[in-house]
């Protein structure tokens, strides 16, 4: 009988995520979390887009909560047999995530990022900041109802911004998000 040893390293599960990049380490810790997965084919696709979906699915997984009894959906558009259902349910159920006034969750549209601010900062029981020390150059493109999460969030470190603009209605990235889910992961 031969015994042989198999070594994975998480870094070389990603072609497109090389070392040295920004978002390098916050890929790596969020995939060895369980956070976040591949497209396939050694792909993450860092500068692609997060829908809504895939954003419940990566807070649940972040808040590592079990999704197994959420079986039935909220949501006229989201299946019973959807693979984030549970997570939507979830972060549904424990005020997280709401839908829209007619009832759908619109799960295959891509979350801005103030969206996900406000969805970060519930999920922690971050409180809103109304008086923010420093804001963002473009705060006047901030939505009234989401600025006091996305300060609760840069006030905490889990938003930045860039080069002093926050990009309120911008789809947040994969990499964006794998760094988002990292920090808040560690609060």
């Amino acid at each position: 009988t031969n015994v042989y040893t198999l070594k994975a390293t998480v870094s070389a599960q990603f072609t497109d995520v090389k070392e040295g990049t920004w978002y390098y380490d916050y890929v790596m810790q969020a995939a060895a979390a369980g956070i976040v997965n591949g497209k396939g084919n050694g792909i993450f696709d860092p500068e692609g887009n997060v829908t809504r979906r895939d954003f419940a699915l990566m807070t649940a997984r972040m808040l590592n909560a079990d999704t197994s009894s959420y079986t039935t959906s909220p949501f006229k558009d989201v299946n019973d047999n959807d693979y984030a259902l549970g997570a939507i349910a979830y972060c549904y159920d424990k005020k997280i995530i709401g839908g829209y006034e007619d009832g759908t969750f619109r799960p295959d549209a891509n979350i801005s990022r103030e969206e996900a601010a406000k969805i970060v900062c519930v999920a922690l029981g971050l409180s809103e900041v109304k008086n923010p020390t420093e804001t963002f150059k473009d705060d006047a493109k901030i939505q009234n109802w989401a600025k006091g999460y996305v300060y609760a969030c840069k006030e905490a470190g889990i938003f930045g911004g860039d080069n002093g603009n926050f990009l309120p209605g911008n789809p947040i990235t994969r990499a964006e998000t794998a760094k988002v889910m990292v920090i808040s992961m560690n609060k």
